[in-house]
């Protein structure tokens, strides 16, 4: 299991109280989550997930839908299994996954945003004759008693669209989860959390910041043009590079085969010049 850094446990602690206040609410609501890139929200989601159903005080049960911009739902997909690995407590499926045409039991279907929301390629909300399709499969999901969270990533590029809200409408999700790092905050919110830049900072998962080629700064130009100078410090890099490789005794002929190459070429390059 992966170890959470203190202010990701600190929001998934939070997050499940806020999670628990809206599930115990006779409305449904809607949760933002807000979180610097590269904080590990989708590994922070992850844990929460888990934890709404480890540690469940009552007969509630869940079906999950997760909603991506792009790609993106397939990089979110192989995250959470990762992470679901050792136990298998949430299953993660695409649509053509799932069973007698429904979500089970904390399960996860995962959902490209922009394939439902393009009219031409509109295939999980259109009716057809097997009645196979995301209304069809919600109501069935319904009908078995568990509960829709609705969990919408990178949420300020989707979840205010007209299509969005409709699609929105027809899950009609007892919590509606949005997760980003610059969220559109909405009227009707009935939960917030946040982690700060500086939380991240101080548990260095981002760095303040990062010298790139710090040496350059001692250095005399001379008679050299920059391009000179910055293509022979490149290679001075690659060598040392090479070496700690060599060192580890990890891929050396790669290295060497890439530190020969932009050798002759640059050497080339100055006999031409």
């Amino acid at each position: 299991m992966t170890e959470l850094r203190n202010y990701q446990k600190n929001a998934v602690d939070s997050l499940e109280a806020k999670f628990e206040r809206v599930l115990r609410s006779p409305e449904n609501g809607v949760i933002v989550f807000q979180a610097p890139t590269g904080s590990g929200k989708t590994l922070v989601v992850s844990r929460l997930l888990k934890q709404l159903i480890l540690n469940r005080k009552d007969d509630k049960k869940f079906s999950f839908v997760w909603v991506s911009v792009r790609m993106l739902h397939e990089q979110s997909k192989e995250k959470l299994e990762k992470y679901y690995e050792d136990d298998g407590l949430l299953q993660c499926s695409y649509f053509d996954d799932l069973t007698d045409k429904r979500i089970g039991e904390n399960e996860i279907l995962f959902i490209n945003w922009h394939s439902i929301n393009k009219k031409d390629i509109n295939i999980y909300v259109r009716e057809n004759e097997q009645d196979n399709n995301l209304n069809s499969i919600i109501q069935n999901t319904k009908e078995d008693g568990r509960e829709i969270i609705l969990i919408i990533d990178e949420s300020h590029h989707t979840a205010s669209s007209e299509k969005s809200r409709e699609l929105i409408l027809t899950i009609s999700p007892k919590v509606t989860f949005e997760v980003s790092a610059t969220p559109h905050l909405k009227e009707n919110l009935s939960e917030f959390e946040k982690i700060t830049l500086s939380e991240v900072k101080a548990e260095e998962m981002i760095k303040s910041e990062i010298a790139v080629n710090p040496e350059f700064l001692s250095l005399t130009v001379g008679p050299k043009s920059s391009d000179e100078i910055v293509i022979e410090q490149a290679l001075k890099k690659r060598r040392e590079i090479k070496g700690l490789f060599e060192k580890e005794g990890s891929d050396k002929s790669a290295g060497a085969c890439a530190v020969t190459r932009s050798e002759r070429n640059s050497n080339r390059q100055e006999e031409g010049h």
